[in-house]
C-alpha cells in the first residue's frame, strides 16, 4: 500500500457549463464559463483571450457548447462558487493595498527568486533558469514538480506584463488572479471599458465611481481597527462595545478630509482637462472665419454670415461623423443623449448670459437673456432631481429583487434533526422547476437592475463634471473675447444637437445590449438643421 501523505490533496468544485469559441483577434480557440445571466439577455459576450490578452465581442450564434456533468442546481450557486474561490485562493486584508516599490504580495516575487525592483530581463532570465530546474520532465520522482512549474509560469505571465505587475503590486495575487486563474480586471478601467469605452475618455474622463469605491474600501482596512481594549486610551462600555478613543476618532477624521480634498483635486484637474479638450474641438468651428474688423472688410461678394453658416455646417458633418463612431461603442446612445442634453442645456444657458450681460441699448434684447437665463436654471435643476430620484428608485428596486433571492435561499435549506442548527447540519433542497425558473428570472432582473444603477449613478456623475466643463470652457477668461465665447456657445449647442440626435437615432435603430449597450446598427445621419 503507497503512502497516501505523498499525494497531493485536489480541490474540486461544481460543474459549470462552458462554451468554446474562435478570438477573432488571434484565431485561438478558447473556453469560458457562461455568466449567470440567461442567455438570451446577451447579442454579444466580451471575453478576455488568455493568448492575446484581447478583449473581444464574440456573437452568442458563435459559440459551442462543451459536454459537462450536469450538476443539481442547490442553494445559492453565486456564495458556492464564490466560496470554492476563497478556497483556492490566498486571501488578504480587505481594503489593504502596496505599490511598485512595496508590493502587498511577494508570493511571485519569491517564486522566481527575485527582488521587488528587478527589471524585466531579470524577471526572464529567472523565469528561465526556474522553469528548467522545476520542469516535470526533469523531476518525475518529484510529484509537485508539475504544480511548482505551474505556479512559476503564472508568475511569469504576471510579472512580464507591465499593467498586470502593478495590478498584482498593488491589490496582491487574491484580486490578480481569479477563482479560474484569469486575472481580475480593474474597477476603473471596468467603468471605462463599461461605459463609452476609450473614445469618450476625452469627452468625459475617467469615472470616478470605482476609484471612490476603491478609497471606501481602503477606510474600512480591519488593519487599522485593532483591538481597541488593548489601548489604554480606548474604554469599554458595561455591555462589551467597544468606544474608539478620542485619537482614534481625530486620526479618522483627518483621513476622511484628506481623501475628500484629493478628490477635489482630481475632479478639479478633470474639469481642466476636459475643459481644454472641449475648447480645442470647438475651435474647429471658432477659428474657420475671421472675426470682425472695423478696419477691414471681407472679400467681395462674401459676408461674415454666410461664412458663418458655411463653417457651422462643415462643424456638424464633423460632429456627426464623430457621434457615428461614439455611437457604436458600450452604452454610446445614452452617452450621446446624457452628453448632448447637457451641452445644449449650457450652450442655452451661456447665450442668454451672454445676450444679457452684452445687450447693448436694446432693452428687450437683456429682457431676453434675462428670461432665459432663469428658465434654463430650471430646467437644469428639475432635470437634476429627476434623474436623482430615478438612481434612487433603481436602487430600492435592485435591493428587492436581492431580498427575494435571499428569501429563496432561505428556503432552499433545511436545518438537521435535532439540536441547534450548524453549517453542517443545513441540508440542501433541490428546487423545483418552477422555482427555478423563478429564481432565473429573478437573477437576471436583479443583473439588470445593478447594471441600470450603475449607469444611472455614472450619469449622475459625468452630467455634473460636463456642466463644469461647459462653465469653464465658455465661461469669461483673461484674453478670451465676448465674440468668441459666442462663437464657443453657438458651436457647443450644435454638438449637443448632432449628439442627441445620433443617440436617440442609435437607440431607435436597434435594441441596445442590456449588458454592453451596443448596437448591432450604424446609426443614420442626423436631419441637418
Amino acid at each position: 500500500m503507497s503512502d497516501s501523505t505523498h499525494i497531493p490533496v485536489i480541490e474540486s468544485r461544481r460543474p459549470k457549463p462552458s462554451v468554446t469559441a474562435k478570438c477573432p483577434n488571434c484565431s485561438v480557440v478558447i473556453e469560458f464559463y457562461l455568466p449567470a445571466t440567461p442567455a438570451y439577455a446577451f447579442s454579444v459576450y466580451r471575453v478576455v483571450c488568455f493568448s492575446c490578452r484581447e478583449t473581444c465581442s464574440i456573437p452568442t450564434s458563435a459559440v459551442q457548447q462543451t459536454p459537462s456533468v450536469s450538476a443539481k442546481k442547490t442553494t445559492n450557486a453565486s456564495d458556492q462558487s464564490t466560496n470554492n474561490a476563497s478556497s483556492r485562493r490566498p486571501k488578504t486584508t480587505l481594503g489593504k493595498t502596496g505599490s511598485d516599490d512595496h508590493p502587498i504580495d511577494m508570493e511571485y516575487y519569491d517564486l522566481l527568486e527575485i527582488p521587488a525592483t528587478a527589471s524585466s530581463a531579470v524577471i526572464k532570465k529567472a523565469y528561465y533558469l526556474k522553469a528548467m530546474k522545476c520542469h516535470p520532465d526533469k523531476n518525475l520522482d518529484n510529484p509537485l514538480a508539475e504544480e511548482m512549474f505551474k505556479q512559476i509560469s503564472e508568475a511569469y505571465q504576471v510579472l512580464s506584463d507591465p499593467q498586470r505587475r502593478s495590478f498584482y503590486n498593488i491589490h496582491g495575487k487574491a484580486a490578480a488572479v481569479g477563482s479560474e486563474g484569469s486575472v481580475f480586471v480593474d474597477p476603473e478601467q471596468f467603468f471605462r471599458q463599461q461605459f463609452g469605452g476609450d473614445m469618450f475618455v476625452d469627452i468625459i474622463g475617467e469615472i470616478s465611481i470605482a476609484r471612490d469605491f476603491k478609497d471606501v474600501m481602503a477606510a474600512k482596512d480591519p488593519s487599522k481597527s485593532n483591538d481597541l481594549t488593548t489601548d489604554s486610551n480606548s474604554s469599554t462600555i458595561n455591555s462589551g462595545t467597544e468606544v474608539p478613543s478620542t485619537d482614534a476618532t481625530t486620526q479618522a477624521k483627518q483621513d476622511s478630509a484628506l481623501m475628500y480634498e484629493q478628490r477635489r483635486l482630481i475632479r478639479k484637474e478633470r474639469i481642466q482637462k476636459l475643459s481644454h479638450n472641449l475648447v480645442a474641438k470647438l475651435s474647429l468651428y471658432t477659428d474657420a472665419f475671421p472675426f470682425p474688423d472695423p478696419t477691414s472688410s471681407p472679400p467681395l461678394g462674401i459676408s461674415l454670415n454666410s461664412l458663418a453658416n458655411e463653417s457651422l455646417n462643415t462643424f456638424r458633418a464633423l460632429s456627426t461623423i464623430e457621434a457615428q463612431q461614439l455611437a457604436l461603442e458600450s452604452y454610446g446612445p445614452e452617452l450621446l443623449r446624457a452628453i448632448g442634453f447637457t451641452y445644449v442645456l449650457k450652450a442655452d444657458q451661456w447665450i442668454a448670459k451672454i445676450a444679457a450681460e452684452d445687450g447693448g441699448a436694446v432693452l428687450w434684447h437683456r429682457v431676453w437673456g434675462l428670461g432665459s437665463r432663469v428658465s434654463g436654471a430650471i430646467k437644469e435643476k428639475t432635470h437634476i432631481l429627476n434623474e436623482t430620484v430615478g438612481t434612487f428608485r433603481t436602487a430600492l428596486d435592485l435591493q428587492s429583487k436581492f431580498t427575494k433571492l435571499q428569501e429563496m435561499d432561505k428556503k432552499t435549506k433545511k436545518t438537521g434533526e435535532g439540536g441547534e442548527k450548524t453549517v453542517d447540519e443545513d441540508v440542501e433542497v433541490e428546487l423545483t422547476p418552477q422555482e427555478q425558473e423563478l429564481r432565473t428570472q429573478l437573477e437576471y432582473e436583479a443583473a439588470t437592475k445593478g447594471l441600470e444603477a450603475l449607469w444611472r449613478g455614472s450619469k449622475l456623475e459625468v452630467e455634473s463634471v460636463l456642466r463644469d466643463v461647459c462653465d469653464d470652457a465658455l465661461g469669461d477668461a483673461p484674453g478670451v473675447s465676448t465674440e468668441l465665447r459666442k462663437r464657443r456657445a453657438d458651436a457647443l449647442r450644435i454638438l449637443g444637437q448632432v449628439y442627441e440626435t445620433v443617440g436617440i437615432a442609435a437607440a431607435a435603430s436597434s435594441v441596445p445590449n442590456t449588458s454592453t449597450g451596443t448596437s448591432s446598427q450604424q446609426p443614420p445621419l442626423p436631419p441637418q438643421k
